[in-house]
């Protein structure tokens, strides 16, 4: 994307949390019961068990889908780090981008999981802004 970007002397914005926060909160986040799970999952996954995936494409919704529901149950803190919060920082810094360059097109490139939540929230914090300004802005009407 960055490469790209360059090709056509576009802006980037890295959207996302810094690496240092995410894993931060991931490390203090983390339970025993999920730190146990993970190594009985990677015991399993070196004997061949569980969905083979083809990391050179992307997957389809349908499979993204399940495995953010999958680690949902199985790994909470995991989904509530890598995820939703992710969401949360990625959906704000493009509702930021958008207040600040209105007319601009905006290309953002994010992971396959996050593309549905960051929509979701996204359309939320713009439309929170758009009631919040037309409740400041001075009525037209004459008295």
């Amino acid at each position: 994307a960055v490469e790209l970007a360059k090709e056509v002397k576009a802006q980037v914005a890295l959207i996302d949390q810094d690496i240092e926060i995410t894993l931060k909160r991931l490390s203090a986040s983390l339970t025993w019961k999920e730190k146990g799970r993970f190594v009985v999952d990677l015991i399993k996954a070196g004997f061949g068990k569980g969905m083979k995936i083809d990391l050179a494409k992307v997957p389809e919704k349908k499979v993204i889908e399940k495995l953010l529901d999958e680690v949902k149950v199985r790994y909470p803190s995991v989904h509530k780090v890598l995820v939703e919060e992710r969401n949360v920082v990625m959906a704000r810094n493009l509702a930021a981008l958008a207040r600040h360059m209105p007319d601009a097109t905006v290309v953002a490139v994010v992971g396959a999981g996050h593309e549905k939540e960051i929509i979701h929230l996204l359309k939320t914090y713009i439309n929170a802004e758009r009631k919040e300004s037309s409740k400041e802005a001075p009525s037209t009407t004459k008295e």
